[in-house]
C-alpha cells in the first residue's frame, strides 16, 4: 500500500515538473511572439497591464483561496469539501465582480496616474478580467484537493491556446 502511495506521489511530482518545463518554454515562445507582433512600446504597455492586473488581484483575494485550499486539503469528508468548493466559487464570483468594477472605474483615472493613455483599453478589457479570480480559485482548489493532473493541464492549456490564437490571428490579419 505504501509503495502505491509513493508511486502516485512521484507521478504527481513528475507531472508538475514536466508542466513547469512546458510553461517555461511556452512563456519563452509567448514573449518572442508578443515582442515581434507588438513592438517595444506596445509590448511595454502589455507588460504594464499584465503586472498591474496580477498585482491588484493579490489585494482582492486577500488569501481567501489559499485558506480555502488548505481547508479542502484538511477535510476528508466529500460533503464538507463540496460545501467549501461552493463557498470558494461564490467568493470568486463576488471578487470577480468587484475586480471588474474596480478596473472599469480605475480606467477613467489611469491616464492621469500613469500618463500612458491605456484607460480606454482597460475599459474594453475590464469584462474579460472577470476570469482572473476564477483561474486563481480553481488552481487553489485543484491543489487543495490533490488533483495534480488537472492542475497541470489547467496551467498549460491557457498558454497553448494563447499561442495558437495569436498565431491564427497573425496569419489572417
Amino acid at each position: 500500500m505504501k509503495n502505491i502511495f509513493l508511486k502516485k506521489k512521484v507521478r504527481q511530482v513528475g507531472s508538475l515538473y514536466i508542466t513547469m518545463g512546458f510553461i517555461t518554454l511556452a512563456g519563452l515562445v509567448i514573449s518572442v511572439i508578443n515582442t515581434r507582433l507588438l513592438g517595444p512600446s506596445q509590448y511595454g504597455d502589455f507588460k504594464f497591464l499584465q503586472n498591474l492586473f496580477q498585482f491588484t488581484i493579490l489585494f482582492f483575494t486577500v488569501g481567501i483561496f489559499i485558506s480555502g485550499s488548505r481547508l479542502v486539503a484538511q477535510n476528508k469528508n466529500d460533503s464538507i469539501k463540496h460545501n467549501i468548493f461552493g463557498a470558494l466559487l461564490i467568493c470568486s464570483l463576488l471578487i470577480s465582480l468587484a475586480f471588474t468594477l474596480f478596473f472599469y472605474v480605475f480606467s477613467f483615472y489611469e491616464d492621469r496616474l500613469f500618463n500612458n493613455s491605456l484607460g480606454q483599453f482597460i475599459r474594453i478589457l475590464s469584462p474579460l478580467l472577470f476570469v482572473l479570480p476564477f483561474q486563481l480559485c480553481l488552481s487553489k482548489i485543484f491543489q487543495g484537493d490533490n488533483r495534480i493532473y488537472e492542475l497541470s493541464l489547467f496551467r498549460i492549456i491557457p498558454r497553448l491556446l494563447y499561442i495558437a490564437g495569436v498565431l491564427i490571428l497573425n496569419f489572417f490579419i
